[in-house]
């Protein structure tokens, strides 16, 4: 199955809570986020292969890098990229920083793989609604 942008079902944001993954959106210096309110309430999921790609917070000065979230197998997998929009509504991701837990650095690779996909179906903005994720085209330089 093929990673899509839909809304979090019921009951998986409170799951998210437990897992205590609301804490990356506050990360950012500048950001002293301690709101479990604050949850997705959409993700880029591949459901058969349960991964999902949950978007954080942005960091609040330029070059306003944003925090993305793969859990792969309920365990989070953090990258750090920037964003370019073109005025033609091309995107185009790059990578700044990543933090690969140590049981997942042989999957290095996949995970960049997975990653990959996933931000292409998320598009602009991962909305699940196509009217307002209107990218033309998605580029990912890494």
């Amino acid at each position: 199955m093929a990673f899509v942008n839909e809304k979090v079902p019921n009951g998986e944001r409170e799951k998210l809570v437990e897992m205590g993954l609301w804490s990356f959106l506050g990360t950012f210096p500048g950001n002293n986020i301690d709101n479990k309110e604050l949850m997705p309430y959409a993700w880029t999921r591949d459901e058969e292969n349960d991964i999902v790609l949950l978007k954080g917070n942005q960091y609040c000065k330029p070059p306003y890098e944003s925090k993305f979230g793969l859990l792969w197998k309920g365990k989070l997998i953090e990258f750090v990229l920037l964003q370019e929009r073109k005025d033609n509504n091309d995107i185009i991701w790059e990578m700044q920083r990543e933090e690969i837990p140590p049981e997942f650095i042989n999957m290095k690779d996949k995970l960049i793989e997975k990653l990959k996909e996933a931000l292409k179906v998320y598009g602009m903005n991962g909305s699940f609604l196509p009217q307002y994720n209107c990218a033309n085209e998605v580029k990912i330089l890494f």
